[in-house]
């Protein structure tokens, strides 16, 4: 009776050790076919194990080295996709988890004999179950994992493995544990501190799986976001961005702050265009955008892209006279292979009028043309 407890006992810790590898491994390509043959050899290394334990009466550590450890090990390593401190992260967090419970199940049926054995058999099984049914989205998760984050895996490895050896040298040193049932209160205490380690493993690598999905709709809502408010070419913000920030000044609660519109225009832009080529003209577009981003570059001005060759500027809480020296700057020749000119105007939002922001437009609008039409005439002369 009690070799049947025992086998049935080892066959139990056997099965869900490998049920554990199956679900918490990645195969390679040809999944189908890989996996029968998993299926396959999990069956032969059991079958293996209860021929050297029961027919050819091997101890049962040398039998669980030889038949269990070893070929499960190099079974899993054929077959399975990442061949790193990913795979061995696994192979020992399941073996630890294995050897706690086997080990437990063993010592209650040595304590409290045949009866016992059955007991521990029948609260083994359902612990099995359990763990295997509820960890199973994280099983899910960590194979995910497994597959996106590609760092840290050395450092867990590390750590797992010295649990490992921790737990066996502790199981089998200076004799089997299994005959020094006085040590079974301490094994059972660091068993519980490793087995709360390796949930907490679980659920951070459920989390941070989640954290991996969040910053990938992250960057998903940055490309989009980029794609509808950011110039493809100046790589400064577009209409829509401008339009947006319309809106927001609108709804914005302090009144009191001034708030500029600059709208500037590049001089004989189409003459550059048929005489340099449009690549140079997209070039002094990019040119324009730099240049005006490094004049209004403090963080309460922004640069915008409204049109062809038409640019706009929104600055909160600008000064007549800094804005004034900014401007006289930006009426220079800026000189180059490819030179070009800047002609702006600019207008103070009145709070008071109806559609102040569009009103201030519209007044920058027209002294940026009456600008513009005044270097022409002082070039004609």
């Amino acid at each position: 009776m009690e070799k049947w407890i025992t086998l049935l006992s080892d066959l139990c810790v056997m099965i869900f050790d490998l049920m554990l590898y199956t679900q918490m491994t990645t195969l390679r390509e040809n999944k189908v076919r890989n996996r029968r043959i998993l299926y396959a050899g999990c069956v032969v290394i059991v079958a293996f194990y209860i021929l050297a334990v029961f027919v050819l009466s091997w101890p049962a550590s040398v039998s669980a080295l030889v038949c269990m450890t070893l070929p499960s090990l190099a079974l899993f390593w054929l077959l399975c996709k990442y061949r790193d401190a990913r795979f061995f992260l696994t192979f020992c967090f399941v073996d630890t988890v294995s050897l706690i419970i086997g080990y437990m199940a063993r010592y209650v049926g040595i304590l409290f004999g045949n009866i016992g054995g059955i007991l521990a058999i029948a609260v083994m099984l359902t612990s099995f179950i359990l763990i295997y049914r509820a960890g199973k989205p994280y099983f899910q998760r960590y194979r995910e994992a497994l597959e996106f984050i590609d760092s840290g895996w050395k450092q867990l490895t590390y750590s797992a493995a010295l649990i490992y050896i921790t737990m066996i040298f502790c199981a089998a040193y200076p004799k089997p544990l299994i005959e020094r049932p006085e040590y079974f209160l301490s094994y059972l205490v660091i068993s519980i501190m490793v087995l709360s380690f390796y949930t907490v493993f679980l659920i951070n690598i459920a989390v941070t799986k989640k954290v991996y999905e969040q910053s990938i709709r992250l960057k998903e809502q940055q490309k989009w976001f980029r794609a509808a408010y950011i110039d493809a070419l100046t790589e400064i913000p577009n209409r829509a961005a401008y339009i947006e920030k319309i809106h927001e000044l609108e709804r914005m609660e302090d009144q009191t702050a001034s708030v500029v519109i600059m709208v500037m225009d590049l001089d004989h832009f189409k003459d550059i265009n048929d005489t340099w080529g449009h690549s140079a003209g997209d070039e002094v577009l990019r040119r324009a955008a730099n240049c005006l981003s490094g004049c209004f570059s403090d963080k309460n001005s922004t640069v915008y892209r409204i049109g062809g060759d038409e640019f706009a500027v929104i600055a909160v809480g600008a000064k007549e006279d800094e804005l004034s020296r900014k401007l006289k700057a930006l009426g220079e020749v800026q000189s180059g292979d490819i030179p070009y000119s800047i002609s702006f105007g600019h207008s103070f939002v009145e709070r008071s009028e109806k559609n102040a922001v569009d009103q201030a437009f519209s007044r920058a609008d027209a002294m940026m043309y009456a600008h513009k039409t005044q270097k022409s005439l002082r070039n004609a002369e």
